[in-house]
């Protein structure tokens, strides 16, 4: 949180410095009631406004104005009074009768604030009458933390107004202008009285018989061609050569069907005639004759 203060802080003397004419060492202008609340939390006003600021202690100047310290010397606080004798002493004039702190500090900033003062003080009173002055950054303490205010509507209506001055040109002239061009437009049209058909008919004929040249489209740009995906083309089939080198045989008939069934018939009865019966060779178990006794059947006598 506290790099991003400062980032912003620095932005904002940047832009002080830029249209404002602020130029370091940056004079600091404190009040009373500033330096007894910095003390209250413990903490070094001139320090911590030097941070604030992001700047280094010998780009600060602080000052305090004679009616500012008059009221901490009332308060008899010797921290606040030490504290405030460190710094320069701001002469504001009021010297026989001394005037309240806010008028004080409203005196010394004036209406342009031409001596270029950055103000701290806890007064809001005091805050919101420096507002209305264009080109004076504000310092306060918020719960032990030095916030730096951002701009104001004033200021920011002069930074608007020296920024398009610097362009060269203001707001008010692009305005001017703008309707001025759109009168002359109209003007030139009710003068002619020419229809737009008429109008490029002449042109054609001026321009040689040339058609006249487009006029680019107002709009949103198409995509770029690089980035956009080409879709590719499908490959052209290639034929088989077995396709290219053999024709197409046709589908055979019924009749060339059947007789092929009965060629197929008479072949197969054929072969199986044409085979030979394969015969086995058969072996004989009986006894031969001459082996046999005769009388054996009958026992001996």
């Amino acid at each position: 949180m506290r790099q991003k203060r400062t980032k912003a802080y620095k932005k904002l003397m940047d832009m002080y410095q830029r249209h404002f004419g602020f130029r370091p060492p940056f004079q600091v202008l404190y009040t009373g009631d500033f330096i007894d609340e910095c003390l209250a939390h413990k903490m070094d006003p001139i320090a911590g406004v030097t941070r604030t600021l992001v700047q280094t202690a010998s780009s600060c100047k602080g000052l305090i104005s004679q009616c500012c310290i008059k009221t901490l010397y009332d308060g008899k606080d010797e921290a606040a009074i030490g504290t405030a004798k460190k710094l320069e002493r701001r002469r504001c004039g009021h010297i026989e009768r001394a005037e309240e702190a806010d008028a004080c500090v409203l005196e010394c900033v004036g209406s342009r604030n031409k001596n270029r003062y950055v103000v701290a003080t806890q007064d809001r009173a005091l805050r919101a009458q420096l507002r209305d002055i264009p080109g004076v950054p504000l310092i306060y303490l918020n719960r032990s933390v030095l916030v730096m205010e951002p701009p104001s509507p004033a200021t920011t209506v002069v930074k608007e107004q020296r920024e398009n001055a610097a362009r060269g040109i203001t707001s008010e002239e692009k305005s001017l202008i703008k309707g001025t061009k759109r009168r002359r437009a109209d003007d030139g049209a009710e003068a002619g009285g020419v229809d737009d058909g008429e109008k490029r008919a002449s042109d054609i004929g001026n321009n040689g018989g040339d058609p006249p040249k487009k006029r680019k489209r107002k709009g949103p740009p198409g995509p770029n061609p690089l980035s956009v995906k080409k879709k590719k083309a499908a490959p052209p089939q290639k034929k088989s050569e077995a396709a290219v080198a053999k024709p197409v045989e046709s589908a055979p008939s019924k009749s060339d069907r059947g007789d092929d069934v009965v060629a197929a018939a008479a072949l197969t009865e054929t072969t199986a005639r044409s085979r030979r019966k394969r015969r086995h060779r058969k072996t004989s178990t009986a006894t031969p004759a001459h082996n046999a006794t005769p009388g054996n059947d009958h026992d001996s006598g």
